[in-house]
Protein backbone atom coordinates (compact mmCIF):
# COMPACT_ATOMS: atom_id res chain seq x y z
CA UNK A 1 0.00 0.00 0.00
CA UNK A 2 1.50 3.41 -0.90
CA UNK A 3 0.97 5.81 1.85
CA UNK A 4 -0.45 9.40 1.75
CA UNK A 5 1.58 12.10 -0.03
CA UNK A 6 3.37 8.91 -1.94
CA UNK A 7 3.08 7.52 -5.44
CA UNK A 8 4.74 4.28 -6.46
CA UNK A 9 7.06 5.15 -9.72
CA UNK A 10 6.02 2.61 -12.70
CA UNK A 11 8.31 1.94 -16.14
CA UNK A 12 8.28 4.62 -18.33
CA UNK A 13 7.42 7.66 -15.78
CA UNK A 14 9.27 10.94 -16.20
CA UNK A 15 9.57 13.43 -13.33
CA UNK A 16 7.95 15.98 -14.86
CA UNK A 17 4.49 13.79 -16.43
CA UNK A 18 4.24 13.08 -12.07
CA UNK A 19 4.89 16.50 -10.80
CA UNK A 20 2.20 17.82 -13.35
CA UNK A 21 -0.42 14.92 -12.70
CA UNK A 22 -0.12 15.84 -9.09
CA UNK A 23 0.14 19.84 -9.12
CA UNK A 24 3.61 19.68 -7.78
CA UNK A 25 6.93 21.41 -9.00
CA UNK A 26 9.27 18.99 -10.89
CA UNK A 27 12.29 20.41 -8.84
CA UNK A 28 10.86 20.52 -5.43
CA UNK A 29 9.92 16.80 -5.88
CA UNK A 30 13.04 16.26 -7.03
CA UNK A 31 14.46 18.13 -3.61
CA UNK A 32 11.93 16.01 -1.17
CA UNK A 33 12.88 12.82 -2.37
CA UNK A 34 17.02 14.01 -2.98
CA UNK A 35 16.97 13.19 -6.70
CA UNK A 36 20.21 13.71 -8.73
CA UNK A 37 20.73 16.09 -10.73
CA UNK A 38 19.50 14.58 -14.15
CA UNK A 39 15.78 13.49 -12.29
CA UNK A 40 16.17 9.89 -12.73
CA UNK A 41 13.70 7.39 -11.25
CA UNK A 42 13.38 4.07 -11.17
CA UNK A 43 10.50 1.65 -11.12
CA UNK A 44 8.92 0.54 -8.09
CA UNK A 45 10.44 3.69 -6.49
CA UNK A 46 8.97 5.19 -3.70
CA UNK A 47 8.48 9.07 -4.27
CA UNK A 48 7.42 11.89 -2.00
CA UNK A 49 4.81 13.75 -3.93
CA UNK A 50 3.96 15.97 -0.72
CA UNK A 51 6.03 18.38 0.90
CA UNK A 52 7.27 16.86 4.25
CA UNK A 53 5.84 18.52 7.30
CA UNK A 54 6.85 21.80 8.64
CA UNK A 55 8.04 22.16 5.00
CA UNK A 56 5.92 24.71 3.09
CA UNK A 57 4.93 23.55 -0.37
CA UNK A 58 6.27 25.25 -3.43
CA UNK A 59 3.55 26.91 -5.94
CA UNK A 60 1.85 23.81 -7.80
CA UNK A 61 3.28 23.57 -11.72
CA UNK A 62 -0.73 23.53 -12.53
CA UNK A 63 -1.06 26.78 -10.71
CA UNK A 64 1.41 28.43 -12.75
CA UNK A 65 -0.15 28.62 -15.56
CA UNK A 66 -4.06 30.64 -14.75
CA UNK A 67 -6.90 30.78 -17.36
CA UNK A 68 -6.20 34.10 -17.19
CA UNK A 69 -2.69 34.33 -18.39
CA UNK A 70 -2.99 33.26 -22.06
CA UNK A 71 -0.46 31.04 -24.54
CA UNK A 72 1.46 33.09 -27.35
CA UNK A 73 -1.30 33.58 -29.80
CA UNK A 74 -4.14 33.34 -27.71
CA UNK A 75 -6.99 35.82 -27.66
CA UNK A 76 -6.45 37.41 -24.27
CA UNK A 77 -10.40 38.34 -24.00
CA UNK A 78 -11.12 34.81 -23.64
CA UNK A 79 -11.79 33.77 -20.18
CA UNK A 80 -12.71 30.60 -18.18
CA UNK A 81 -15.70 30.96 -15.69
CA UNK A 82 -15.22 29.71 -12.12
CA UNK A 83 -16.89 26.07 -11.64
CA UNK A 84 -18.99 25.19 -8.79
CA UNK A 85 -19.99 21.87 -7.71
CA UNK A 86 -22.49 19.67 -9.85
CA UNK A 87 -21.21 22.18 -13.00
CA UNK A 88 -19.44 19.69 -14.46
CA UNK A 89 -20.73 17.63 -17.66
CA UNK A 90 -19.94 13.14 -17.79
CA UNK A 91 -16.95 12.89 -19.85
CA UNK A 92 -18.33 9.53 -21.59
CA UNK A 93 -21.62 7.89 -21.27
CA UNK A 94 -21.61 4.80 -19.52
CA UNK A 95 -21.95 3.66 -15.85
CA UNK A 96 -19.51 4.21 -12.72
CA UNK A 97 -17.31 0.76 -12.80
CA UNK A 98 -15.18 1.85 -9.85
CA UNK A 99 -16.66 4.85 -7.43
CA UNK A 100 -14.12 7.11 -5.72
CA UNK A 101 -12.54 5.73 -2.46
CA UNK A 102 -11.09 8.67 0.13
CA UNK A 103 -7.26 7.56 1.04
CA UNK A 104 -7.03 5.06 -1.70
CA UNK A 105 -8.31 5.98 -4.95
CA UNK A 106 -8.00 9.22 -7.00
CA UNK A 107 -10.96 8.90 -9.06
CA UNK A 108 -13.73 6.91 -10.97
CA UNK A 109 -13.36 4.85 -13.36
CA UNK A 110 -16.55 5.37 -16.17
CA UNK A 111 -16.88 2.08 -18.54
CA UNK A 112 -17.48 3.28 -22.12
CA UNK A 113 -16.70 1.95 -25.35
CA UNK A 114 -13.31 1.51 -26.99
CA UNK A 115 -12.62 4.69 -29.21
CA UNK A 116 -15.03 6.53 -27.55
CA UNK A 117 -14.61 10.11 -27.41
CA UNK A 118 -13.52 11.67 -24.39
CA UNK A 119 -15.07 15.10 -23.53
CA UNK A 120 -14.02 17.98 -21.46
CA UNK A 121 -16.45 18.42 -18.49
CA UNK A 122 -15.76 21.37 -18.17
CA UNK A 123 -14.33 24.86 -20.19
CA UNK A 124 -10.65 25.15 -19.44
CA UNK A 125 -6.77 25.32 -20.04
CA UNK A 126 -5.29 21.85 -21.04
CA UNK A 127 -1.98 21.69 -18.57
CA UNK A 128 -1.02 18.54 -19.70
CA UNK A 129 -1.50 16.26 -23.11
CA UNK A 130 0.82 13.09 -22.60
CA UNK A 131 2.08 10.06 -21.70
CA UNK A 132 4.94 10.55 -19.09
CA UNK A 133 3.30 8.63 -16.24
CA UNK A 134 3.14 5.11 -17.00
CA UNK A 135 -0.10 4.10 -15.18
CA UNK A 136 -2.30 6.70 -16.52
CA UNK A 137 -1.90 6.02 -20.08
CA UNK A 138 -2.03 8.76 -22.41
CA UNK A 139 -3.43 11.86 -20.29
CA UNK A 140 -5.07 15.01 -20.28
CA UNK A 141 -5.04 17.29 -17.59
CA UNK A 142 -7.76 20.37 -18.20
CA UNK A 143 -7.28 23.55 -15.19
CA UNK A 144 -10.56 25.32 -14.71
CA UNK A 145 -10.14 27.80 -12.77
CA UNK A 146 -7.75 28.65 -9.86
CA UNK A 147 -8.78 25.77 -7.61
CA UNK A 148 -10.07 22.96 -10.02
CA UNK A 149 -8.89 21.11 -12.52
CA UNK A 150 -10.01 17.58 -13.84
CA UNK A 151 -8.14 14.59 -15.30
CA UNK A 152 -8.72 11.92 -17.84
CA UNK A 153 -6.36 8.99 -18.16
CA UNK A 154 -6.43 5.76 -20.42
CA UNK A 155 -6.84 7.09 -24.03
CA UNK A 156 -5.00 6.10 -27.04
CA UNK A 157 -5.43 8.79 -28.70
CA UNK A 158 -4.77 12.57 -27.75
CA UNK A 159 -7.30 15.52 -29.90
CA UNK A 160 -5.75 18.42 -27.81
CA UNK A 161 -2.26 19.49 -27.00
CA UNK A 162 -1.01 21.36 -23.82
CA UNK A 163 -2.16 25.33 -23.73
CA UNK A 164 -5.10 24.68 -25.97
CA UNK A 165 -8.63 26.53 -24.28
CA UNK A 166 -11.42 23.76 -24.65
CA UNK A 167 -14.95 24.23 -24.28
CA UNK A 168 -17.18 22.17 -21.87
CA UNK A 169 -18.04 19.26 -24.08
CA UNK A 170 -15.36 19.22 -26.61
CA UNK A 171 -13.33 16.33 -27.50
CA UNK A 172 -9.89 15.87 -26.37
CA UNK A 173 -9.16 12.35 -26.10
CA UNK A 174 -10.31 8.78 -27.56
CA UNK A 175 -10.27 5.50 -25.43
CA UNK A 176 -8.24 2.96 -25.21
CA UNK A 177 -9.11 -0.43 -24.74
CA UNK A 178 -7.73 -3.64 -22.62
CA UNK A 179 -6.69 -7.30 -23.65
CA UNK A 180 -10.02 -8.13 -23.16
CA UNK A 181 -11.37 -5.29 -25.69
CA UNK A 182 -12.95 -3.43 -22.14
CA UNK A 183 -12.76 0.18 -21.84
CA UNK A 184 -12.99 2.82 -19.01
CA UNK A 185 -11.90 6.30 -18.66
CA UNK A 186 -10.32 7.07 -15.53
CA UNK A 187 -11.69 10.31 -14.20
CA UNK A 188 -10.01 12.57 -11.54
CA UNK A 189 -11.53 16.02 -9.83
CA UNK A 190 -8.88 17.33 -8.03
CA UNK A 191 -10.11 20.90 -6.02
CA UNK A 192 -7.42 22.64 -4.50
CA UNK A 193 -4.73 20.41 -5.12
CA UNK A 194 -6.81 17.56 -3.61
CA UNK A 195 -8.63 14.53 -5.03
CA UNK A 196 -12.00 14.63 -4.19
CA UNK A 197 -14.97 12.50 -5.11
CA UNK A 198 -15.77 13.43 -8.82
CA UNK A 199 -19.44 12.38 -7.89
CA UNK A 200 -20.18 15.53 -5.88
CA UNK A 201 -19.13 17.91 -8.79
CA UNK A 202 -21.32 15.93 -11.45
CA UNK A 203 -24.94 15.86 -12.35
CA UNK A 204 -26.90 12.93 -10.99
CA UNK A 205 -28.53 10.60 -13.54
CA UNK A 206 -32.09 9.55 -13.63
Amino acid sequence: MVPAGFYRVNSGDTLTGIARAFGRDAVAIAHWNHLSADGALDAGQLLRVAPPAGVASAPAVLNARTPASPEPHTNATQSVAPIGKARLAWPVNGAVAAPFVAGKTKGIAIAAAAGEQVRAAASGRVVYAGGGIAAYGLLVIIKHDSHLLTAYANNRALLVKDGALVKKGQAIAELSSDSHGDASLHFEVRDGGKPVDPLNYLPKRP
